[in-house]
């Protein structure tokens, strides 16, 4: 039975060592590998997951911001036409029937774009827009009958808006003194479209946003550049089932596409009932940013891992290659001086010694001898041949261990990248710390906000006690005007009186007739220029209606003259007395108009404070609102993807001292094959 040859054996030998070696390693690589893709999909499934739902989060609450800032704008507008409603109501109490030019005026004082006056039945009056005049407001809405009726006291309107010019307008309506008609102001809230432009920015995504009403009409819309309107404004959006979403209870949804978002999101009256709905279009693009940021060390690693592995596989194919062209070619070399002495031996077996004489014998024993000592020199040659062969080995051997080293110097850096992203962990924790911060100073903005709410209702109360003072001024004047009254009536009488004890009573008549003339030119002349003189001059046309109305008194006076002719010294005492309280009474009066004209001028003047504080405040509310958004944004997401990646980090570390372990297998088999060496080299010594 033919046995395998000793360099075969060796052969097969150290190439299944090689071979197993190549093979495990292999497989630690690919595990490792399989390992982290991995870990890599179920991180990013869960950051997916976690992902839309902070999405939908993170929208909401922009529409809950948006829909707030609507409500307090809206709110302040209403209370700005309700005022001009108000003073507007209180000049119509006083002057009584108001011109266009009252109108005019109290357009401009107050800031409204339109003024409107109404009759009981509806029917406009007297308007800055003359184009309404003679129409009539209920076929607008027959609901404004409730302020004729008494149902309701005050009347806002929603945004409306005109198909003519695109204008976004609102209406306030109260009812006029002792119900004679209504009083309207409209207000153009066209700047509500470009105030929501602050929201379009490319953090948040919205491509376009529209405000809709209850009748499915685009009120406003808000493009980012370049972007084609889904609807059109003043026109119908046809949303398909729109009335579903102004059902009382709806509180809005955010429906996700991919990289876009569908907002819809109702906004409140008073009453509960929905009035509007805010839609938008979303591009949720900057939302996913962080799915790329997390994966990408992650990536990195991988690739790197990869590289490491095809790396570790060519070595290994090299090695091996190697090993089978080079491990015959040392076995031959090694066993050739073995085929000089099996020769030898072979010439010794087959008795290759010359017998021919004895002593020829004797010499042939010493030629064995020295034949032998021949072999064992040329043993000693081979021995060292041999010697020279292991050496050759062993830095085979040490070259191999080098490559090994190498490698491990290569899996180092992978360490510290591991390292280096715990590090990064670290950093990212301290920058939650700074983030708090930022929160910090966001609350002091906050304090800084509600300070200016305290001045705002400062400035409101000052109002109030304004028009309190004005309220009792207006108290006095009509006393005094009272007590004017009275006393030119005495004076009448007493006058009367004189006249008819006068012996000059034709002259004195026929100068009582011209002074009463004139007086009605003079009354007159006073009304045009009070009107003229417009809210200033509003207590001096009472005077001068009073003046005329004495002068007709006088004139009938003149008439009866020759009836009263008898205490005429008394009489002309009384007279004097009467005409003294005249001049007190006017002079009262005089001072009441002043003190009501400086009320009413502080009175303006704290309106305007407060809309002005109003407006500042209204943009600090809305930029600190943005700005807690995105902390509390960034802040959540940083601190999920430090959880994460530390999560990661920590699952990889047992992975590289599992590849540490195999490289440490791999070592003790390289000084296996050392040791092995070794003894060999000691056998043939």
């Amino acid at each position: 039975m033919n046995r395998i040859s000793i360099k075969l054996q060796l052969l097969i030998f150290v190439i299944l060592i090689l071979g197993a070696m190549t093979i495990i390693l292999t497989i630690q690589v690919d595990n490792l590998i399989k390992t982290i893709d991995n870990e890599h999909e179920l991180l990013s499934d869960k950051i997916a997951v976690d992902l839309e739902d902070e999405i939908q989060l993170e929208l909401t609450n922009l529409a809950s911001t948006i829909v707030d800032y609507i409500d307090n704008l809206e709110e302040e507008m209403d209370k700005n036409m309700y005022n001009a409603a108000l003073i507007l109501y209180q000049t119509d109490l006083l002057q009584g029937d108001l011109t266009q030019i009252d109108l005019e005026t109290m357009q401009e004082l107050t800031g409204m774009s339109d003024m409107y006056l109404t009759d009981f039945s509806g029917i406009f009056t007297a308007s800055t827009e003359l184009s309404s005049i003679g129409l009539s407001l209920y076929d607008i809405w027959d609901g404004y009958k409730m302020l004729m009726t008494g149902e309701s006291t005050y009347l806002p309107s929603d945004f409306k808006i005109k198909v003519e010019t695109g204008e976004v307008f609102k209406f306030t309506a109260i009812p006029r003194p002792d119900n004679r008609g209504i009083i309207q102001s409209g207000y153009n809230s066209s700047f509500l479209e470009a105030t929501l432009d602050v929201f379009l920015t490319e953090h948040n995504g919205i491509k376009e946003m529209y405000l809709i009403d209850v009748y499915d009409t685009v009120l406003t819309q808000n493009l980012q550049m370049g972007v084609i309107p889904s609807f059109t404004k003043g026109s119908l959006s046809n949303i398909p089932n729109l009335q579903t979403y102004f059902t009382s209870g709806y509180s809005g949804e955010v429906i996700l596409d991919g990289l876009t978002a569908q907002l819809y999101m109702p906004i409140y009256a008073d009453d509960s009932r929905i009035k509007y709905l805010l839609y938008a279009n979303i591009d949720t693009t900057p939302y996913y940013a962080v799915t790329s940021i997390l994966s990408q060390p992650i990536e990195i690693m991988i690739n790197y891992i990869n590289s490491l592995g095809t790396f570790i596989n060519g070595f290994s194919i090299f090695i091996l290659i190697a090993t089978v062209i080079l491990t015959p070619i040392v076995i031959t070399l090694c066993f050739r001086p073995l085929k000089t002495f099996e020769k030898q031996l072979m010439s010794i077996a087959n008795n290759e010694v010359n017998h021919g004489k004895p002593m020829r014998l004797s010499k042939e024993l010493i030629g064995m001898s020295n034949a032998m000592d021949a072999i064992i020199t040329r043993n000693e040659n081979t021995m060292a041949t041999v010697q020279t062969t292991v050496n050759d080995i062993g830095k085979l051997q040490h070259s191999h261990e080098e490559q090994l080293s190498n490698l491990i110097n290569t899996l180092n850096p992978l360490s510290t990248n591991l390292t280096l992203s715990n590090q990064t962990t670290t950093e990212a924790h301290k920058c939650m710390a700074d983030l708090t911060i930022s929160v910090d100073n966001l609350l002091s903005s906050l304090s800084t906000v509600y300070d200016i709410n305290g001045s705002l209702l400062l400035e409101s109360n000052v109002s109030k006690d304004n028009a309190l003072k004005g309220k009792s001024y207006l108290e006095t004047l009509q006393n005094v005007i009272i007590s004017l009254e009275k006393e030119i009536t005495a004076g009448e009488t007493i006058t009367n009186s004189l006249i008819e004890n006068s012996t000059e009573i034709n002259n004195i008549t026929t100068l009582i007739t011209q002074i009463a003339t004139r007086t009605r030119l003079l009354a007159l002349n006073a009304s045009i220029e009070a009107a003229r003189a417009g809210e200033a001059g509003k207590g001096f046309a009472v005077v001068a209606i009073e003046i005329e109305n004495l002068a007709n008194q006088s004139h009938k006076a003149t008439e009866q003259i020759s009836l009263i002719l008898h205490t005429f010294q008394n009489q002309i005492t009384q007279t004097k007395q009467s005409s003294n309280g005249q001049i007190l009474a006017l002079n009262q009066s005089k001072s009441a108009v002043e003190e009501i004209n400086m009320a009413l001028k502080h009175l303006i003047d704290s309106s305007i404070k407060s809309n002005a504080t109003i407006n500042i405040l209204n943009s600090e509310v809305s930029k600190l609102e943005s700005d807690s958004s995105k902390f509390n944004g960034i802040m959540q997401v940083i601190k999920e993807s430090s959880d994460v990646n530390y999560s990661q980090i920590t699952s990889s570390l047992p992975l590289l001292e599992q590849m540490d372990n195999s490289i440490d297998s791999i070592q003790d088999s390289l000084e296996g094959i050392i040791a092995t060496t070794t003894n060999l080299t000691q056998h043939f010594k």
